[in-house]
């Protein structure tokens, strides 16, 4: 396993977190454009650039914010800032639920980027129907709310602190993609005698991140190495102490 690949080195990177980009999210009081802006970045960094499918509620934060972080510099040779041009296939559906006395009584869905065609087909690819819903973010909000006491509806435990909802996200999050096995990962493996056993998977192992399932303990026991160290860029030529420190900390990089 290549920690790399899992844990992001860099605090201040905006992926820092996410499974492959060194898993994330974003903690705020309120859910406004911020907010939603710095969510969209982190799906960006994270992102190839080919057709990409949003299926989001009625807020149109999400709209605007998929329009202006999902877009890339057109250079042109000529000197100032080049212009930027949004992502080609980008499609954004706006799955809007009709409630009367607390009960959903009907969907409306709404193309707020792309064209139907393309939402429809990239929606038969990726999760085998025709449909735009968001019951993947509500299955995760619900598997968030019934981990975190803070987050309990009308629950007497109360988070003061940001740093308290951000910590416990993470936890949950690398419980939940390592030492969790999900039925709709399981492989099928067909016996003698008709017989089927189930193989149980974690998005981990999934995503060919690690090759078996891990224990809380082996989680919160693994040790994440340290980048290597790197001298900052100075003028002139490097003195002793520097030298003695690239040799005895950056092994054959800085040769």
């Amino acid at each position: 396993m290549d920690p790399s690949k899992v844990f992001c080195h860099n605090p201040d990177c905006p992926a820092r977190g996410k499974t492959g980009c060194g898993n994330s999210g974003v903690v705020s009081k309120y859910r406004d454009g911020n907010l939603i802006t710095h969510l969209i970045r982190q799906v960006y960094c994270c992102a190839l650039y080919r057709p990409l499918l949003f299926c989001v509620d009625g807020l149109s934060a999400y709209v605007s914010s998929v329009k202006k972080v999902f877009r890339v510099p057109v250079f042109t040779g000529r000197r100032g800032r080049p212009r930027l041009r949004r992502w080609e296939h980008v499609c954004v559906v706006q799955v809007i639920k009709q409630v009367s006395m607390k009960r959903v009584v009907g969907v409306v869905r709404r193309m707020a980027c792309g064209t139907y065609e393309q939402a429809e087909s990239l929606l038969k690819r990726t999760q085998n129907t025709m449909q735009a819903h968001v019951a993947y973010i509500e299955r995760l909000n619900g598997t968030f709310r019934s981990r975190i006491v803070a987050l309990v509806r009308r629950g007497r435990c109360l988070a003061r602190q940001l740093p308290v909802i951000e910590h416990a996200m993470y936890l949950v999050g690398s419980v939940y993609n390592f030492c969790a096995p999900q039925k709709s990962l399981r492989l099928t493996l067909f016996l003698s005698d008709n017989r089927i056993h189930w193989v149980p998977r974690t998005p981990a192992i999934a995503a060919g991140i690690t090759d078996h399932i891990w224990t809380v303990h082996e989680l919160l026991s693994y040790k994440v190495p340290l980048p290597p160290w790197k001298p900052t860029k100075q003028r002139g030529r490097p003195s002793k102490r520097i030298k003695k420190l690239i040799k005895q900390w950056c092994y054959n990089d800085h040769t």
